[in-house]
């Protein structure tokens, strides 16, 4: 029995994405993307058949269309906007393109985790505002300039470090907040010059819940800290030449003359 549509598509785009001697890491990326692109495929199919009321093959054939404005969008979208589908489209026009705009996607992708901002988007939602951002940047700054990380894994755990000290300052925050709030109705019911009164059930839960989730953060701060301090007495190891490793001050062979 041949291959379905999907099969054959999936193929298709795979060869689309895969450039000739290219080593086997980026032939195997090649195969993911050309099965990510082909879902894409289908469930486009299946969205003009439910929505459009197509038939499959007119379905299939408006899914294939692929009109300029749709191939300049998928060119000019930013790349974290960039779907699947849009992929598809350029390569059905350029594959070489295509391949180019999916290396552009990931220089993106990496740039936003080096400069700090892939970890800052983690604790914003959909709610971003450029002081946030900024405030989180500047933790991020200082714990940097303090540890100098020697490794994108310090790294890593330094952006940690950095969230969990946001994250830790708006539960005081709201720690803060809560008994302002709960200080003042207490007076207003009782008059200025009287003792605050009792606080209402709901009052104290909202301040137990801000005081824990703080000291949740900061517990998980210090965790945090003394894996990277772990790390940091880890000694680096470095390889000087082939057969022979430098681990600390210890030298260490790997092989003996003529090992390859």
């Amino acid at each position: 029995m041949g291959k379905s549509r999907i099969g054959h598509r999936l193929d298709r785009v795979e060869g689309a994405l895969a450039v000739a001697r290219r080593p086997a890491d980026a032939v195997d990326e090649a195969h993911e993307l050309a099965t990510e692109v082909a879902k894409s495929f289908g469930q486009m199919v299946s969205h003009y058949r439910e929505h459009g009321k197509l038939s499959a093959e007119d379905a299939r054939d408006k899914a294939l269309a692929c009109p300029d404005h749709l191939f300049n969008h998928a060119l000019a979208v930013p790349p974290n906007q960039l779907s699947w589908f849009d992929l598809d489209a350029i390569a059905r026009r350029d594959p070489d393109r295509a391949a180019r705009r999916w290396e552009e996607v990931k220089r993106a992708a990496q740039g936003e985790i080096a400069s700090g901002h892939r970890a800052a988007r983690a604790l914003e939602g959909f709610d971003s505002h450029c002081w946030s951002r900024a405030q989180f940047l500047a933790i991020r700054a200082e714990l940097s300039a303090a540890w100098r990380p020697r490794n994108s894994a310090e790294q890593d755990l330094i952006d940690q470090l950095a969230q969990w000290q946001t994250l830790q300052w708006h539960w005081l925050e709201m720690l803060t907040a809560c008994d302002g709030v709960a200080s003042s109705r207490a007076r207003r019911t009782t008059g200025p010059d009287s003792a605050p009164g009792p606080r209402f059930q709901s009052e104290a839960d909202r301040l137990e819940q801000a005081a824990a989730m703080a000291e949740r953060f900061h517990r998980l701060y210090l965790r945090t800290l003394r894996a990277l301090q772990d790390m940091r007495r880890l000694p680096p190891v470095v390889v000087r030449a082939a057969g022979q490793v430098n681990i600390g001050q210890q030298q260490v062979n790997l092989g003996g003359p003529g090992t390859e």
